[in-house]
């Protein structure tokens, strides 16, 4: 049996409800930061079924996130048992700080637990001005001794420069290797995304370097890169809001579909193409590593995730890096020059449709495009 990913798929609980406040957070930066009571309005039982190994095409690496905190969200235990169940993996993005849903986790049978990944956000500043830090890592703990697998992940920000040698000292001490380094980015308007530091690109790499991340080094080399190859996210990926079901093939393009209105529907899976809409591929770490674009020879998924401690040991399990460690392109088929030309084509007229249904957002779009330059 073929243990690789058919798809990911980026699942979305869009509520801000947080129990941090980092002052980094890039929802804080928004005026959405206030939208903290939108509910869903399907049950777990309807997402998974939805979201089945058979209507994605086989199993899939599914990350699940909020816009706050993922284990917030009511039912949000069962829905991944659900999806386990099922053969998916998990990725599961979380402060890990609601200890009595951890425990909940913990409950889960070995087997399901060696088919999901915590993406444990670590956020130094704000667990030492709660005095959470060894709530925190009470609950690292408890995944670090289950069959879970885990990574360590930290925003790097100016503010937190000074404290740079402490915190790989305490990631040493308590998960055995220093943690993985990811890379913020301010925001606004789309034309304003950028580097969330006061540093240039080259200094603000110097200065986060001791860390030896490779997830940093990845992400750095991404960015500001604009990808103009052909992208098959959208073909092989999936966008998802678990509130309403509406999903897209990734960020900011120009067709949506609902594919929790009738689950025995098939899904509509349309690749990007080459008209990528942002200035660079700004969850290029998954879309990349996962190989989105074939010709792109990066690193797998595990590799910018996992980490092995002083002692040998590794961050995640073996089926978690087998799985991980997989390719899109391997288990999918890539295009030949005819049908790449006519999924670029017909992305104008999609293009054409979504300005019919939503102008409101094509007139900002044009006016973050086109005329901020000439203010």
């Amino acid at each position: 049996m073929i243990n690789k990913p058919k798809r990911m798929i980026l699942c979305d609980f869009p509520n801000n409800k947080c129990n941090l406040k980092c002052e980094y957070c890039y929802i804080t930066q928004l005026p959405q930061w206030s939208r903290i009571n939108e509910k869903g309005k399907y049950s777990v039982e309807h997402i998974a079924k939805c979201l089945s190994v058979k209507r994605l095409g086989g199993c899939c690496i599914i990350n699940m996130t909020g816009t706050g905190e993922t284990m917030l969200e009511p039912g949000i235990v069962k829905l991944c048992r659900l999806l386990l169940e099922q053969g998916h993996y998990i990725e599961f993005v979380t402060n890990l700080t609601v200890s009595k849903v951890v425990d909940q986790f913990m409950e889960l049978p070995a087997h399901l637990q060696k088919h999901m990944e915590f993406k444990i956000s670590f956020h130094y500043n704000e667990l030492k001005r709660l005095n959470w830090m060894d709530k925190f890592f009470e609950n690292v703990d408890k995944v670090q001794k289950s069959d879970y697998s885990f990574t360590l992940e930290l925003m790097p920000y100016d503010d937190l420069i000074p404290e740079a040698d402490n915190i790989l000292a305490l990631c040493k001490e308590k998960v055995g290797a220093p943690c993985q380094v990811t890379v913020g980015r301010k925001h606004g308007d789309k034309s304003a995304v950028s580097l969330l530091s006061n540093y240039d690109k080259e200094d603000f790499a110097a200065v986060w370097s001791k860390f030896d991340s490779s997830m940093f080094k990845f992400k750095m080399d991404l960015l500001d890169v604009k990808r103009k190859e052909f992208c098959y996210a959208g073909a092989w990926t999936l966008r998802v809001n678990l509130y309403s079901g509406e999903a897209s093939p990734c960020y900011s393009q120009p067709f949506k579909q609902n594919i929790f209105d009738d689950p025995s529907k098939p899904i509509n899976f349309v690749a990007v193409g080459c008209h990528c809409a942002m200035p660079f591929c700004i969850n290029g770490h998954a879309h990349m590593s996962l190989g989105v674009i074939p010709e792109y020879n990066g690193p797998t998924y595990a590799q910018i995730r996992n980490n092995t401690r002083e002692d040998g040991s590794e961050w995640f399990s073996e089926e978690c890096k087998e799985f991980f460690s997989g390719k899109l392109y391997e288990t999918n088929e890539q295009y030949n020059a005819w049908k790449k030309f006519s999924i670029n084509i017909s992305w104008y007229f999609r293009s054409f449709l979504f300005a019919l249904k939503y102008p409101k957002k094509i007139i900002r779009w044009i006016k973050l495009y086109f005329f901020k330059n000439n203010k």
